[in-house]
């Protein structure tokens, strides 16, 4: 199964990494393959592992490194189809490379992949194994300065917060944050670490206005504070509820 593991694991390359600045891609060959992902969304600017196991997806990941490395990165519409055909597979997605290979003893290969631009499928074809597709390499509309400026700022400083009171994203996530200056890089950046339901991560991949993309994202991040503050509430009260409880039992035992 070509399923991704949890943002955070042990070792250093068992995390979501941003990747290199690298040259945009001027060029693809005409036919990519395919690797169809379960419930999870890689975005552009990152380097990912993912785990492979279906026929399908060792077939494809094979012919990118029998080639140029190129692989097309996109979501199932149904997790629960073990090999899906091309109608089950979204359109929009992520255009990678394959940076390394670590073939498992248990016959799964771990795929370490590199997202470089997003990408809309033009056509899908099925053959030899497994899905190749035609694509149309997806760049967004330059935005005003000052907007584009304000719109990362306040997206920006929303991720802070999120991850300063979130328990699930480590503080060092900050880190390489800070130190990005693209505002697609951050866009991507910030949506990789919400976990969030596949609909709305792969909405943001479906956009194609740098604009509309914040303005979405933003959203994903204010409904995520607010979650993040209702969890506090609730915990607040639990433990209220058990001071309360401790002191009547601690008053009948006297």
């Amino acid at each position: 199964t070509a399923k991704a593991p949890p943002i955070q694991q042990s070792g250093p390359d068992e995390r979501i990494l941003p990747s290199a600045i690298h040259e945009p891609v001027i060029e693809i060959p005409e036919w990519i393959p395919v690797l169809a992902l379960r419930d999870v969304v890689i975005y552009p600017y990152m380097i990912f592992p993912v785990l492979v196991g279906r026929e399908s997806s060792l077939g494809s990941v094979t012919a990118a490194i029998g080639r140029d490395r190129y692989l097309f990165l996109v979501a199932q519409r149904d997790a629960q189809q073990e090999e899906p055909k091309a109608d089950e597979l979204f359109r929009f997605g992520t255009l990678a490379k394959v940076v390394r290979i670590i073939r498992l003893p248990n016959g799964l290969m771990k795929v370490l992949v590199d997202g470089l631009e997003q990408a809309m499928a033009v056509e899908y074809s099925s053959g030899a194994g497994h899905v190749e597709a035609k694509l149309q390499v997806l760049r967004p509309h330059e935005l005003p300065t000052t907007e584009l400026e304000a719109l990362t700022r306040h997206a920006s400083e929303l991720f802070r917060q999120f991850v300063k009171q979130s328990r699930q994203v480590p503080q060092e996530v900050l880190m390489a944050f800070e130190n990005m200056a693209d505002p697609r890089r951050k866009l991507f950046y910030i949506a990789a670490h919400l976990n969030k339901d596949l609909a709305s991560k792969q909405h943001l991949i479906e956009i194609t206005d740098l604009r509309e993309q914040y303005l979405h994202l933003t959203a994903l991040l204010v409904t995520e504070l607010d979650i993040i503050k209702i969890e506090e509430e609730i915990d607040e009260k639990v433990q209220q509820t058990i001071q309360k409880s401790q002191r009547k039992y601690f008053l009948s035992e006297q």
